[in-house]
């Protein structure tokens, strides 16, 4: 049975990490495929502690529990350093909130974010109900305030909220859910200079490495110039990652 990916990931690059919440938010988790608040705290804090300056978090989830994504919001907002948020599919119910703690909130074109009022399970009396009703609404309120913070304005997302809205990457972009969509053709091009540089680099080090002795027929022989194929072999491992690191 294939291993199951978990959904907190961590991938260093120099002083940048890159988390990943792929599954649902969860208060205590009890499967691989959940993150909890704590769980997510004690990353960050071990990421902090090392000196990792900048956070890339990428977001594919259908939400959960508002309160871990209230606390795993309000971890990114204390992070000590950058916190770059990005949809890489489903940023749905309470995922919006870790998704909102980014500095630069970027949204794939493959991607899409759900808004909807917070809701519960209640049962009781008269009283208890209209006590559970009036709880939700405050609940409401509360999560408006990370809207607000990015400077959208909390009527029209509570107005999203209540018609239980889906919207494009195109659609969070103008309202200011997102900061940016990211460019795919950029993207290549970019990871495709990469790998220009990297084959380069390992050309000019086996270069460097061949005995000054050596004519240049036996360095032929011997040691082939690196082709950009064999370069590429080399390098699919880096570029494995670099695909997920934003330009």
């Amino acid at each position: 049975m294939a291993q199951m990916i978990k959904p907190v990931q961590i991938v260093r690059l120099n002083q940048s990490a890159d988390l990943y919440i792929f599954g649902d938010i969860v208060s205590s988790q009890w499967f691989e495929d959940e993150t909890s608040a704590d769980s997510f705290r004690r990353e960050i804090q071990n990421l902090a502690a090392d000196g990792v300056s900048e956070l890339n978090v990428h977001i594919d989830s259908y939400g959960g529990a508002v309160s871990a994504g209230w606390a795993i919001y309000n971890v990114l907002k204390d992070f000590p350093g950058t916190v770059n948020t990005f949809a890489d599919g489903f940023v749905a119910s309470a995922a919006v909130y870790p998704f909102l703690a980014g500095k630069n909130r970027a949204a794939n074109p493959m991607s899409a974010f759900f808004l909807h009022q917070a809701w519960t399970i209640a049962d009781g009396n008269a009283d208890e109900l209209r006590k559970a009703a009036d709880d939700l609404e405050k609940f409401n309120s509360i999560g408006l305030e990370a809207f607000a913070a990015v400077g959208i304005d909390k009527d029209k997302v509570l107005e999203l909220e209540k018609e239980e809205t889906w919207l494009t990457a195109s659609e969070a972009l103008e309202l200011g859910l997102a900061t940016e969509i990211l460019d795919r053709s950029d993207t290549e091009s970019a990871q495709q200079s990469v790998r220009a540089m990297i084959v380069q680099a390992l050309t000019e080090r086996q270069r460097r490495e061949k005995p000054a002795e050596t004519t240049e027929t036996e360095q032929s022989e011997s040691t082939p110039e690196l082709t950009e194929g064999e370069g590429e072999k080399q390098t699919n491992h880096l570029m494995a990652f670099f695909a997920r690191v934003k330009n």
